[in-house]
């Protein structure tokens, strides 16, 4: 029998919540698809031909897999168990359960050999090797047998159905808590012994794999040997190098939104541990990776780039029209690993590329009355998340209150700088600009409105680091831990205190404003006249210290946040394991901390998305005002995003929204069923709370 299971109607466990999403996507991902569709075979130019078609592959091979997953099947999957139910098309067509199965698997296969195809083409034509003329008669059919091993392998699972009458009972049987409309549902077994399914998938993930790392380590080792053989030059090499990274990026990027989800497949099957909520989440996440890999392939290749933002230009780029033709591998540039490196870069590279000077969208106009608009929206939803916790935090969450406070303070702090009292009108690349908002009017230096920004930024970070401490300190039993419990204040206010202190220095080194802005507009000579009216403020001409000091700050938060999970991951299942705390209050653990893992997490991606787009910007040297602005609006999403999942994430919090606004649909007490636990429990702590 299962060693962990958590009955669960609550509506992120409900196929309502599994349809409502992965329609969702899928009308999300319709026009994304198209697009990149159209990009890859009208706005591929010459120099890219040799990868046009192996492009054109993996991005239809990607469609089929998301439209599998999203419309054709939509998977109700019971981990850990191979059983489920679908609620898509086909099955509403009486195609077989089992079909629908290998088709799933086979789409999955064919996007993974089509990225293994793409790399090993790069491989064929940069590589020089004296077997050469030999592979080269024989790639297309290795590419084929494999493309027809996958196929095969997944034959065998047509004869290896069991019974579904006997397998369904042992289903139910080993999983006993199930909702009731799934004893209802018509639960098809794909296999009651992984033995063959596991053996063929995992042998054909591994060969593939190291396929993959082997032509990868030929195709570098080969590139450097021709560098220093001066058969290649040091331009065609830097060309060549940073087309590779960039086909890493593409690849790897949206790979994290198909490992996540197997990863918890893997974990959940391992642990024999059944929670559907979790595993509808891990579903649609799996979903999104379509949209996210024609995403980073349109934004990670210049042409395909140009295509996207020409679409929101008035008028062409300014750039000749030669060169927005010319494959320029620079731009693929990724985020170099040393700091200084890159503000060396900033400072050097001169060649800009400008896009959207003049439309609506780069206007201030458009930035201050959009970020009005969602300031005006986010503001009665802080209100109201403010509201909850204070009143509607039970007893069992005492313990994480007023962390949430503090995280909640800050998140409308930040929001409020950004929307209301500084709205930045940015000039990316260069750290320079001027503000918006209302404290411009009452006298407040540009620097301080900077500084307040960045400040409100950091510390809204670190409140979702201390939330993480904070379960990590009442949960975790380790020996260490009181010595731990004396400092812990002390390093929680030294964070705080630091995030203060660090941009003190940025005061000293304000440089010359009327020698900055002349530069500002020789490196920028596409800004408009009304931009250049305006009382322009340059923060710095030089990164160096802002890098290594947001930087350093970054890294080491980033670390610790993953120490603590770590820990008490691991500590959790240690006590499990002795016997120290109930199954239900390791379930009850376990789901709030996933809860926490998706408040935090959720949100902050609407912070680290606008991030990367600035870092690329300057490193590429790229200005478009329209995207910054951009931006700078999706920056201001993140306090509204934050309040909505903290509200919905939580079962406390759900009900009491719930309860105030929808209360004539609301069961009672005593109709409400009390085995039921939501996706976000309260907290109940062992011994603790």
């Amino acid at each position: 029998m299962i060693s962990s299971c958590s009955p669960d109607t609550s509506y992120f466990g409900s196929p309502e919540f599994l349809l409502l999403s992965l329609h969702g996507a899928t009308a999300i991902s319709v026009p994304i698809h198209l697009f990149g569709m159209y990009c890859i075979l009208f706005r591929t130019p010459e120099q890219m031909k040799s990868v046009k078609f192996y492009f054109l592959n993996l991005h239809i091979w990607i469609a089929l897999y998301d439209y599998s997953v999203c419309l054709l099947t939509v998977p109700m999957l019971l981990l850990p168990t191979m059983a489920g139910y679908t609620l898509g098309l086909l099955t509403n067509m009486g195609v077989p359960n089992i079909l629908q199965t290998i088709s799933v698997f086979l789409f999955l296969e064919y996007v993974l050999l089509s990225i293994l195809a793409i790399f090993e083409n790069r491989f064929h034509i940069v590589c020089n090797f004296n077997w050469k003329p030999y592979w080269t008669s024989v790639r297309h059919f290795w590419l084929g047998a494999h493309y027809l091993i996958g196929l095969v392998i997944l034959i065998p699972f047509v004869f290896l159905t069991p019974d579904q009458d006997i397998a369904k009972k042992l289903i139910l049987k080993q999983l006993p808590c199930l909702p009731d409309y799934i004893y209802n549902a018509p639960i098809f077994v794909t296999s009651d012994n992984y033995s063959y399914h596991i053996t063929v998938l995992v042998t054909f993930l591994i060969f593939g794999v190291s396929e993959a790392i082997l032509i990868i380590l030929l195709l570098i080792t080969n590139t450097i040997q021709q560098l220093r053989a001066k058969k290649m030059s040091q331009k065609l090499f830097e060309i060549q190098k940073k087309f590779f990274i960039a086909l890493v990026i593409q690849m790897m990027v949206p790979m994290i939104f198909l490992l996540i989800p197997l990863s918890y497949a893997c974990c959940a099957i391992f642990y024999n541990y059944y929670n559907q909520a979790i595993t509808n989440i891990g579903v649609v996440m799996e979903s999104t990776h379509g949209i996210m890999s024609t995403i980073v392939m349109i934004f990670i290749h210049r042409p395909y780039r140009d295509a996207f933002f020409s679409m929101f230009s008035k008028r062409p780029r300014s750039t000749s029209s030669k060169s927005s033709q010319r494959f320029n591998a620079s731009n693929n540039r990724v985020v170099p690993l040393i700091v200084l490196w890159a503000a060396r870069q900033m400072s050097q590279n001169t060649n800009l590329t400008c896009h959207n000077v003049d439309s609506y969208y780069s206007s201030p106009e458009f930035l201050a009355n959009s970020v009005h608009i969602v300031t005006a929206i986010s503001n009665p939803t802080h209100i109201l998340g403010l509201y909850i916790i204070l009143t509607k935090t039970p007893n069992s969450m005492k313990s994480v209150k007023w962390y949430f406070l503090n995280s909640h303070i800050w998140v409308i702090i930040y929001d409020n700088f950004l929307g209301v009292l500084v709205i930045p009108f940015v000039l990316i690349p260069t750290w320079s600009g001027y503000t918006l908002g209302l404290l411009r009017h009452i006298g407040v230096s540009d620097l301080t409105m900077n500084a307040l920004i960045l400040w409100a930024c950091t510390n809204t970070l670190l409140s979702n680091l201390a939330i993480f401490e904070n379960s990590f300190h009442i949960v975790c039993k380790y020996s260490w831990m009181n010595k731990w419990t004396p400092w812990r204040n002390y390093w929680l206010a030294a964070h705080f205190s630091y995030a203060a202190l660090v941009f003190v220095p940025f005061w000293f080194l304000i440089p010359d404003q009327v020698e900055a802005v002349k530069n500002v507009f020789k490196k920028i000579p596409c800004i408009p006249d009304s931009v250049r009216s305006e009382p322009i403020f340059v923060v710095t001409e030089d990164f160096t210290y802002q890098l290594i000091s947001l930087v350093s700050f970054l890294i080491i938060g980033t670390t610790e946040f993953v120490v603590f999970i770590i820990c008490l991951v691991r500590n959790i299942l240690q006590q499990l394991r002795s016997k120290k705390i109930s199954k239900k209050t390791y379930d009850l653990q376990i789901k709030f901390f996933t809860a926490l893992m998706v408040q935090t997490m959720v949100p902050t991606v609407l912070l680290i998305v606008p991030l990367n787009f600035t870092w690329m910007a300057i490193l590429n040297n790229y200005y478009d005002q329209a995207s910054t602005n951009f931006v700078l609006l999706f920056e201001t999403l993140h306090g509204f995003c934050a309040t909505v999942v903290m509200i919905f994430i939580h079962h406390a919090y759900r009900q009491a929204f719930l309860n105030m606004f929808f209360k004539c649909l609301m069961k009672t007490e005593e109709e409400r069923p009390r085995s039921v636990i939501s996706v976000g429990p309260t907290l109940i702590i062992a011994d603790k709370v």
